[in-house]
């Protein structure tokens, strides 16, 4: 998925390409196994991520894909470390990476609504995004779940709040 909507949006396939390989480098790690590694590189854990350990699985992955694979490119790092949450600002690879994930035929499955996203994907990635996070973020509030808060600021950031501020060095 992520090498057919990097092709169709001329983007650079191979960076997508690794991205998507990668993100689930550590998806199968249980909760201690993620916290453990989170703390032994030093990542800063928010409420969270410390409540649904599962959430970083992206930002371990990008680790061990940064030191022990030798991985220097921040569009790749970055394409794996957020493609859970999403975030603000993300580069045209991180937001195909993130899509990729989400819209993956598997995931799929039985959803319309998922389907609908993927027929958008391939017209503006950025409608896409915002359509997905509002599905999924609305269906963590209504199971009582915690949503991340780069997700919210992704959320706002694709709903055109972004022209309010910048962002920081």
């Amino acid at each position: 998925m992520a090498v057919n909507l990097a092709a169709h949006y001329k983007l650079d396939v191979a960076k997508c390409d690794l991205g998507a390989s990668a993100h689930d480098l550590a998806r199968h790690w249980n909760d201690q196994e993620l916290l453990f590694r989170a703390d032994k590189e030093q990542m800063s854990i928010d409420i969270v991520e410390r409540s649904v350990p599962m959430l970083l699985h992206g930002p371990v992955a990008a680790a061990i894909v940064k030191f022990e694979l030798g991985c220097s490119d921040p569009d790749v790092l970055n394409a794996i470390r957020f493609h859970t949450t999403g975030r603000a600002f993300m580069s045209e690879v991180e937001k195909v990476v993130f899509l990729a994930d989400k819209i993956e035929p598997r995931k799929i499955r039985h959803s319309d609504i998922l389907t609908a996203v993927e027929d958008v994907a391939y017209e503006d990635l950025n409608l896409a995004i915002q359509k997905y996070l509002s599905i999924r973020i609305r269906s963590i509030i209504q199971s009582g779940g915690l949503v991340h808060p780069l997700s919210i600021e992704a959320w706002n950031y694709f709903l055109g709040l972004h022209n309010v501020f910048e962002p920081s060095a």
